[in-house]
């Protein structure tokens, strides 16, 4: 996944969001940074969280079109 035009801290960040491995990691380390930090991790997440969802309906769309194609006998180049 790649998240264009973030800073130094706004990618070290995501790094870490990247790294953990469930909830209770997650927790830990947002509950440990200072408000203004945990503000931007959060606002991080949510952009994380909708970059995936677009990618997945992307990739679903090709799938769902490469099927269809592949169906009447067409290719999708």
């Amino acid at each position: 996944m790649k998240i264009h035009n973030l800073n130094g801290m706004q990618k070290s960040l995501c790094d870490i969001l990247w790294e953990l491995d469930d909830s209770s990691e997650l927790y830990v380390f947002l509950d440990g940074l200072p408000k203004r930090l945990r503000k931007e991790a959060e606002s991080l997440m949510q952009i994380m969280l909708l970059n995936s969802f677009d990618n997945t309906q992307n990739d679903e769309y090709t799938d769902m079109m490469s099927n269809i194609s592949n169906k009447e006998g067409h290719t999708i180049h």
